[in-house]
């Protein structure tokens, strides 16, 4: 990957989650602080070695398909008892 296209990924994430956290939290965090913090975790990550790497990503994979899997059991309880009413 070229590193202008990192970087404007990088950019589009701090934009993101800057915006995420003031519309949720009110908190105001300048995106590029955002974008800064995520290039040197990224950089750690690596430097420390695949072995770390690898497991935090299998833990955030986990934790993504927990977090689904909460979210389909909810629909599918709130659909149940009528409480979820989908329109064509």
């Amino acid at each position: 990957m070229k590193l202008s296209a990192l970087l404007q990924r990088l950019g589009f994430l701090g934009f993101l989650l800057s915006d995420t956290f003031k519309a949720e939290f009110h908190l105001n965090i300048p995106w590029w602080i955002i974008a800064s913090a995520t290039t040197a975790l990224i950089w750690w990550l690596t430097h420390r070695g695949i072995q770390l790497s690898a497991r935090i990503a299998t833990i955030m994979g986990a934790l993504e398909v927990i977090i689904m899997l909460a979210l389909e059991l909810h629909v599918c309880y709130i659909r149940a008892r009528g409480l979820l009413i989908l329109r064509h």
